[in-house]
């Protein structure tokens, strides 16, 4: 029973990330029929998942024959540090040094 009342919990509060992530953009949409544009943005966004999910588990199954567990230690701990720079960059905390590629990624796209 406690597995159902949490896959319940799980999904009311996802919702929200739903919510606050891609809520707006079905309302950006502009068409004349408003349940034609739903439907073409729904389609989109189910298939975008589908693929982007059978992507991960293809190089899922493929990392997962070789020893990628050292590989993957190493990723996490750069990928790490980039999300620490490129936070504190947008935070402000790195603008007199700067870093030459996160300012002009920031300061570009």
């Amino acid at each position: 029973m406690l597995d159902y009342i949490l896959i319940l919990l799980g999904g009311f509060l996802g919702s929200y990330h739903c919510i606050g992530m891609c809520g707006f953009i079905p309302s950006l949409i502009e068409s004349k029929n408003f349940w034609i544009s739903n439907i073409l943005y729904n389609i989109g966004r189910i298939f975008s998942y589908a693929f982007l999910g059978f992507l991960a588990g293809y190089f899922g199954m493929f990392f997962h024959k070789i020893e990628f567990q050292f590989i993957q230690q190493v990723l996490s701990v750069i990928i790490g540090i980039f999300i620490i720079i490129f936070g504190l960059q947008i935070a402000g905390g790195l603008k007199e040094k700067g870093v030459y590629f996160l300012d002009y990624i920031y300061n570009n796209f």
